[in-house]
């Protein structure tokens, strides 16, 4: 297969391509096909980022690479999608997002072990970070914008990058996280 870094940049619209149709293709699956569009407490559609993110975890024979990259954008094209005029209020749709992350978040958080089995390295590295988790109870402290849509953004960052720690600390430990 042809890539840009082994190419000197010949092949960039052929990989561009391929990779927006798996793209397209695998988010047309996860999110739609997979019921991932919930009604809030309003009348207003929203992609459920929880479910498109547990449909990609939930593909064996996807490479760890494509995986990660698939998570990360199941919030951002739900975030996407709160733009849409179907969505109602932009800011309440985002906040909505960042309710259904941080509920999620507090709900397992619990599941998860003080301690795990392994090496040295590895066992004092996830207690670590577990302490560093638990310890970061309030991250929207740091969002301090003027605008709303943009302490809204920071809300949804915190919120994502703590909903990621939750599931790599969970598989670290061997926890399954429903």
């Amino acid at each position: 297969m042809c890539r840009d870094d082994q190419a000197g940049g010949r092949c960039g619209g052929v990989v561009s391509m391929r990779w927006k149709s798996l793209k397209g293709c695998a988010f047309s699956v996860a999110v739609f096909c997979s019921g991932s569009v919930v009604h809030a407490q309003e009348p207003y559609p929203r992609l459920d980022a929880l479910a498109c993110f547990k449909a990609f975890d939930s593909i064996d024979s996807l490479e760890e690479a494509y995986r990660s990259v698939f998570q990360v954008q199941c919030v951002s094209m739900a975030a996407d999608y709160c733009e849409a005029e179907v969505t109602g209020p932009r800011l309440a749709c985002l906040a909505d997002l960042e309710a259904s992350l941080v509920d999620y978040v507090d709900a397992q958080t619990p599941l998860l072990p003080d301690q795990i089995d392994g090496g040295s390295l590895t066992s004092h590295f996830y207690e670590r970070r577990i302490k560093e988790f638990r310890s970061d109870a309030d991250p929207n402290e740091r969002c301090t914008q003027e605008r709303a849509l943009d302490r809204q953004i920071c809300r949804i960052l915190n919120a994502s990058t703590r909903f990621w720690a939750l599931w790599d600390l969970a598989k670290r430990a061997g926890v399954s996280l429903p």
